[in-house]
């Protein structure tokens, strides 16, 4: 079954919103100049009016603080003395945020590009749904399409235990317009998320033992067990160069350390039971990537 479609979907926007909830946009950079200097020139040509953007950089060597600084003064650049990974640059970011009194922390790939209606879609669905602790926007492959035919690469996400399987629904598939409502999903991507300040404060912030790849599920698990509801919020759309700080999509690098911390997550929440057909499946998807790969 897919999940669930939330009932009442919210038609409330930030226009008719009677104050407006303060976001921080996170941008974590890695030697990625000029791809966080997109993602910053499209995070402010939004229209909600009350977000700061912060860039985490995460020890560059290219230049990229300085070359923000001069192009994007109004944003906060923290710079960290080494590469302290996905969760780790994220959570420095996260804690600034969250002193400087965020009501929202929205995390973004700098390797995207937002909508103008970004942040207001997915802060009109939360307040609608107080329930809700995370939320992920419509991500479609880069670049925007002409003729509006938008490729998705995430439009909600599946956890099968039974399976071992951690999955993006809809992923390379054209939008047909089949997703139109906001939906609980079962986990939100790092790509871009929106947390509220009450779940990061009762779940905590992203698990820096996983190295790289599944921190944002982890997070969403922890937020399940505590209650929380997950949104997939199609309304909100962004647009990711898929896998350009780590070789591609299906580099080995991207493969290793997504198996990797797949199998961490599945040790940590999988049941006894599960364990009798999670090897299965994994060892066939295995055969499957490697002819894949053989033939391509």
């Amino acid at each position: 079954m897919g999940p669930a479609l939330i009932n009442n979907p919210p038609e409330t926007t930030y226009q008719t919103m009677p104050d407006y909830p303060k976001v921080y946009a996170i941008v974590l950079n890695y030697n990625g100049r000029e791809l966080t200097l997109d993602c910053l020139d499209s995070l402010y040509s939004m229209d909600y009016p009350a977000f700061s953007v912060m860039v985490v950089d995460n020890g560059s060597s290219d230049g990229t603080a300085q070359a923000v600084r001069a192009a994007f003064p109004q944003a906060e650049v923290v710079e960290n003395s080494e590469n302290l990974m996905f969760a780790g640059g994220n959570n420095v970011g996260i804690r600034r945020a969250l002193q400087g009194g965020a009501d929202y922390v929205l995390l973004l790939n700098n390797d995207t590009v937002v909508d103008m209606r970004l942040a207001a879609e997915l802060i009109a669905a939360m307040k609608a749904h107080p329930e809700a602790g995370l939320a992920c926007p419509m991500i479609y492959y880069y670049p925007p399409k002409d003729d509006g035919r938008e490729l998705i690469w995430y439009a909600g996400g599946v956890v099968d235990f039974w399976r071992g399987l951690i999955a993006h629904r809809g992923i390379r598939q054209v939008d047909d317009g089949r997703y139109t409502r906001p939906e609980c999903t079962g986990y939100v991507t790092g790509c871009g998320l929106m947390a509220s300040r009450a779940c990061l404060e009762r779940v905590g912030l992203l698990d820096t033992a996983y190295n790289m790849y599944v921190e944002d599920v982890d997070l969403s698990q922890r937020a399940i067990i505590a209650g929380y509801s997950l949104l997939f919020v199609p309304g909100a759309r962004m647009w990711h160069k898929v896998s350009a700080t780590a070789g591609g999509e299906f580099s080995w690098f991207k493969i290793k350390n997504k198996i990797r911390s797949s199998l961490l997550f599945f040790r940590r929440y999988a049941r006894p039971w599960h364990w009798l057909t999670i090897p299965l499946f994994v060892l066939a998807r295995g055969i499957m990537f490697f002819l894949f790969r053989k033939k391509n």
